[in-house]
């Protein structure tokens, strides 16, 4: 069961899912597939995987400098972030074309405006990145309490249903770089993803 960064992303920092909340959902789910869902004949086991170290997409230097094509020009990825994403005006400046602006209003062109909490709100502003890798800690500790909390009702209420879920820890241990992001600066690259299995599969082995 894996639980993504989209509880990150919000208009607001207010708005970013709670921990609790996040946790609680993960509790409910997994119930529901005792209730509701067919144990294999060895048990079946339920893996949740770490909630990713995300905020590293804001600060880690080999990231920000990582180069991708933008309207037919290359620039880095804290460039383009800069610059929402945007191409350059027709005076050739750095900044974002009002019209630009008024069209990304209703159709998202980047992950500026699809995660604002992550890229735009937080981008430069350490204090906002340090809110973001707080609630990411309470997210795994939501993590952990509801895999334990699930382990117990299950052993009490349904004791002959084999589900058993477990916690993997490896994905905190991932450390992203220049080459583990897409042309987007967002979302992983081929790379990115081969990490991402390798520490699930060390986990579930």
């Amino acid at each position: 069961m894996y639980y993504t960064g989209n509880d990150l992303c919000a208009q607001s920092y207010d708005d970013v899912t709670g921990s609790s909340e996040y946790g609680d959902d993960l509790l409910v789910a997994m119930k529901y597939l005792v209730l509701n869902g067919h144990v294999a004949a060895r048990g079946t086991k339920i893996y949740v995987p770490a909630f990713l170290p995300v905020t590293a997409l804001l600060h880690e230097k080999s990231i920000l400098e990582h180069k991708i094509r933008l309207h037919g020009e290359e620039v880095t990825c804290q460039e383009a972030r800069e610059r929402l994403f945007a191409p350059k005006t027709p005076q050739n400046e750095s900044v974002v074309d009002p019209m630009f602006k008024l069209f990304s209003a209703f159709v998202p062109p980047s992950p500026v405006l699809l995660c604002p909490t992550l890229f735009s709100q937080a981008a430069q502003d350490s204090s906002r990145q340090s809110l973001l890798a707080n609630r990411i800690r309470a997210y795994r500790d939501a993590q952990k309490k509801a895999v334990d909390e699930f382990n117990d009702w299950r052993g009490q209420k349904h004791p002959a249903k084999a589900f058993e879920a477990k916690y993997l820890a490896d994905p905190e241990q991932i450390r992203f770089e220049g080459g583990d992001v897409a042309g987007d600066c967002f979302h992983l690259s081929a790379a990115g993803q081969s990490k991402v299995a390798s520490a699930l599969l060390r986990g579930m082995r």
